[in-house]
């Protein structure tokens, strides 16, 4: 198969920009990025990236190891994969990367750990270089770290709340992730799965660390206007969707008159910090939050949250028109 492949090109001590370099190559079934790269470092006596080096890349935009097959990405004959470092202002050589943001960020989880699990942190470093909240959050801990607790955990459950206590930070922690869809050829789906446990697991920090405060105003609140509304509650915060957090939200309201209906998952959007920092991805949360809540038959939607309920508020407009249909819930704070 003849592959037109485009190479990033890139050298920190005297290039501005990079450039893309065209290399032509004639692929078999089994060939993969490594391959590839190969036979354009044989092709160029120019290029001294180390391969060695190059701990994954971005093939036509997706986070992958260099022995993904190429077919992964070219379906036929003549097309073409463009291929750049994984964090592209990190770029050092070609499509070597500095890592040093990186491997700072398991010193947070440093004495829990050995060899073999630096070796395991390393394996999720492609995730980590791709993740959106990453691109955007210096402070992000990443999925990698993430990764990492949960193995720890599984190999020693006495450290479970130490762990969990340092990865539910506010700025950076595991309630920040905001999903990896689009950004990684395989593993997605394996690492949110992992990331969800972890939310569960840190939920009963959430009165110590971000939920008390939630907890004091929501009992303060007058929430009779809820009274006789069929009412669909959004929390703020993945960890705020694990019982009995979220029964403790409905009860109250339940004691207030109103109908509750529980969605399938009130944590889909996270906060105002999400919404500031990646806003398309919580725009598209708000959507799919508040169609939800409307598919389920709810007519309000009350959030656990005042900054949450302001946000999908100001998405309803958006939530009409990609919905295509009318929309008729009234989103409402609950500690108002």
């Amino acid at each position: 198969m003849r592959i037109e492949a485009r190479i990033f090109r890139f050298n920190a001590e005297h290039d501005y920009l990079g450039v893309y370099q065209p290399f032509i190559y004639r692929a078999n079934e089994s060939a993969t990025l490594l391959d590839l790269l190969h036979s354009f470092k044989q092709s160029d006596p120019l290029c001294s990236m180390r391969l060695d080096n190059v701990k994954g890349v971005k093939a036509n935009g997706l986070g992958a190891r260099l022995d993904s097959p190429l077919s992964a990405f070219a379906k036929k004959n003549g097309d073409t994969i463009v291929v750049e470092p994984l964090v592209s202002e990190r770029a050092v050589l070609d499509l070597e990367c500095d890592r040093r943001d990186f491997e700072d960020k398991i010193g947070v989880l440093e004495e829990f750990c050995d060899e073999s699990d630096r070796e395991y942190y390393d394996e999720f470093y492609i995730a980590y270089a791709v993740s959106p909240m990453r691109s955007l959050n210096d402070a992000y801990l990443g999925e990698a770290l993430f990764m990492l607790a949960d193995r720890l955990i599984g190999k020693d459950p006495s450290n479970a709340i130490a762990i969990a206590k340092r990865i539910a930070c506010l700025e950076g922690g595991v309630f920040c992730f905001a999903g990896l869809n689009g950004a990684l050829l395989n593993g997605a789906a394996h690492i949110t799965k992992t990331i969800e446990r972890l939310w569960t697991l840190s939920a009963s920090f959430a009165p110590k660390n971000v939920g008390g405060e939630r907890y004091a105003a929501l009992q303060a609140a007058d929430v009779s206007r809820f009274s006789g509304k069929k009412t669909a509650i959004a929390t703020d915060c993945g960890a705020f969707a694990a019982a009995p957090d979220i029964e403790y939200y409905e009860k109250i309201l339940i004691a207030s008159g109103a109908e509750v209906l529980r969605l399938p998952n009130p944590s889909r959007f996270s906060g105002a910090r999400v919404a500031n920092l990646l806003p398309s991805v919580a725009l598209q949360a708000a959507r799919d939050l508040t169609l939800e809540a409307v598919d389920l038959g709810a007519d309000t939607l009350a959030c656990v949250a005042d900054e949450t309920a302001k946000f999908l508020t100001s998405a309803l407009a958006s939530v009409k028109r990609a919905a295509g249909r009318e929309i008729d819930i009234t989103i409402a704070s609950c500690a108002a």
